[in-house]
């Protein structure tokens, strides 16, 4: 795993802002946004389930849950 490099004594401002603005760039491309693309219709809002029981109808819930969180997220 690569490591951040140090923090320099002295920084530029600029330099700064510009690693915001990089950084929250890739926040807008992040999961929340994807899931903007997704909309279940006719969904149950299902956290949990069965692992060895579940029906293809309560995964589809459960995924449909989560696009509904991903895109409220943001």
């Amino acid at each position: 795993m690569s490591r951040l490099p140090r923090a320099p004594d002295n920084y530029d401002p600029g330099s700064f802002n510009q690693l915001i603005a990089d950084l929250e760039r890739a926040a807008s491309n992040s999961a929340g946004s994807a899931a903007r693309n997704f909309a279940a219709t006719n969904s149950t809002k299902r956290r949990s389930f069965d692992s060895s029981t579940v029906t293809l109808a309560e995964l589809a819930q459960v995924v449909a849950t989560l696009i509904d969180d991903l895109s409220d997220s943001e």
